[in-house]
C-alpha cells in the first residue's frame, strides 16, 4: 500500500467501504428475514430438555403467507403454530397454553389445549391478540412428568428503535458514499487552485 499514489489509496478505501457496506447490508437482511437457518440459529426453536419446538405466528388477514416469531406486527386474530419437530415428541401427550401474563388472572389464559397426541407433529391455535404487549406461549410434554418450555413474543411492538436503526444504518452508507465520491471531486478543485 507504501507503493500506491494517494487517488489509488483512495480508490482501494472507497472499494474496501463499498464491500463492506454491501455485506453488511446483506448480512443485517439475512438475520431479520426468517427462512432457511440451522435450527441452533433459528430464534423461533425451543429445546424442552433435548427435543425441539417451533413456534410460528401468522395473521393472513393482514399479510399472506407472513411467519412472525418474536414480534406479531398487529394486534387481532393470530394463527400460533408449534412445530413438534422431534419423534419422540409425536408420541407423548402435549399441551400448549397462550397467555397474557399482564391481563387479570382470571383472564390470562387464551387458548390452552388438553394434553393430546399430536401425530403429525402439529398444534394449531387461534389466539385473539386484542391489544399490544408481551405474551407468552406455553408448550407442556407429559412424558412420565410434566416438561416445560415457554417462549415470549410481543404483539405490535414499537418500531421506533428499528426505524431510527435503520435511518443512523442509510445515513451511515450515504455518509461513506458522499466521501468516497467527494474526496476524488474535491482533491481536483484543490490541485486546479494550487496550479492557479
Amino acid at each position: 500500500m507504501c507503493n500506491l499514489g494517494r487517488r489509488q489509496r483512495l480508490q482501494l478505501l472507497g472499494v474496501i467501504i463499498l464491500l463492506v457496506s454491501a455485506a453488511w447490508f446483506g448480512s443485517t437482511s439475512k438475520a431479520w428475514a426468517h427462512g432457511d437457518m440451522a435450527i441452533e440459529e433459528d430464534a423461533c426453536a425451543r429445546f424442552l430438555g433435548r427435543q425441539i419446538i417451533h413456534f410460528s405466528a401468522y395473521q393472513p388477514q393482514h399479510e399472506k403467507g407472513a411467519q412472525y416469531c418474536n414480534e406479531i406486527p398487529k394486534v387481532g386474530d393470530t394463527i400460533v403454530v408449534v412445530d413438534l419437530y422431534n419423534q419422540r415428541l409425536r408420541e407423548v401427550p402435549v399441551t400448549l397454553r397462550i397467555i397474557d401474563p399482564n391481563a387479570p388472572e382470571e383472564n390470562q389464559v387464551l387458548f390452552a389445549s388438553k394434553p393430546k397426541i399430536y401425530k403429525h407433529g402439529v398444534i394449531e391455535a387461534n389466539a385473539p391478540f386484542d391489544h399490544s404487549g408481551i405474551y407468552q406461549a406455553v408448550v407442556t410434554i407429559f412424558d412420565g412428568g410434566e416438561q416445560s418450555g415457554s417462549l415470549n413474543f410481543r404483539v405490535e411492538p414499537d418500531k421506533t428503535l428499528a426505524y431510527v436503526s435503520s435511518a443512523l444504518m442509510y445515513a451511515i452508507f450515504l455518509g461513506l458514499l458522499g466521501l468516497l465520491i467527494g474526496m476524488p471531486i474535491w482533491r481536483m478543485i484543490q490541485r486546479r487552485r494550487e496550479r492557479a
